[in-house]
């Protein structure tokens, strides 16, 4: 999770990897990689939106999108979803450390 939190927006996608590669042995092992993994993965689609908008944003600005375009129109609600599970991940992230933490605590990690 570390890699993850530290990793630039546009090699989060690269980061997550090993995060979905965890294999569970046990069942809070599994509740920590889960707890961890929604997180990221929030934190990543929203980012992808985030960077879609963005795109969105500039082909406006020079013209080669139409602002009455579906496209075009869709960009608020967009912006919304990405705002959305950015909070999401964020307000995982407790449940998340506190998951680890007790995962070290207990295998002395």
């Amino acid at each position: 999770m570390d890699r993850f939190r530290k990793a630039e927006s546009g090699a989060k996608d690269a980061a997550i990897v090993p995060l979905r590669a965890v294999q569970c042995s046990t069942a809070d092992v599994c509740a920590t990689r889960s707890a961890c993994l929604g997180s990221a993965e929030a934190t990543l689609k929203a980012l992808q939106l985030k960077h879609d908008v963005e795109q969105g944003l500039r082909a406006l600005e020079s013209g080669s999108l139409a602002r009455e375009g579906a496209t075009a129109t869709a960009l608020p609600a967009q912006l919304d979803r990405a705002q959305r599970l950015l909070n999401e991940g964020f307000q995982g992230l407790a449940t998340c450390d506190a998951q680890v933490l007790a995962l070290k605590r207990t295998y002395r990690l």
